[in-house]
């Protein structure tokens, strides 16, 4: 099946599937293969009110940046991709 194209345009008028299936694509795109090179990952848990929850795995889990570096990291990706209210 073709990936599904999701409007990012009008993010904040997305439904909750619709704003999940936008932040996997901004995190498939940009974030996880990052992660995947020193042993770790990350999974979307849920949104809402614009606060994206995750996890970490693997080594992300027990690294000190994860908390600081990487968060930001993912926060300014999905800010500058997706919606600037995004945290």
């Amino acid at each position: 099946a073709a990936p599904v194209e999701i409007d990012v345009e009008n993010f904040a008028g997305l439904s909750e599937e619709e704003k999940l299936q936008a932040i996997e694509m901004v995190l498939n795109r940009s974030i996880r293969a990052n992660l995947a090179r020193d042993g770790g990952g990350v999974e979307v848990k849920g949104i809402r009110d614009n606060q994206v929850s995750i996890q970490y795995h693997g080594a992300c889990g027990s690294c000190a940046t994860s908390t600081s570096g990487t968060l930001q990291y993912i926060q300014t990706q999905l800010k500058q991709q997706l919606h600037p209210d995004l945290k």
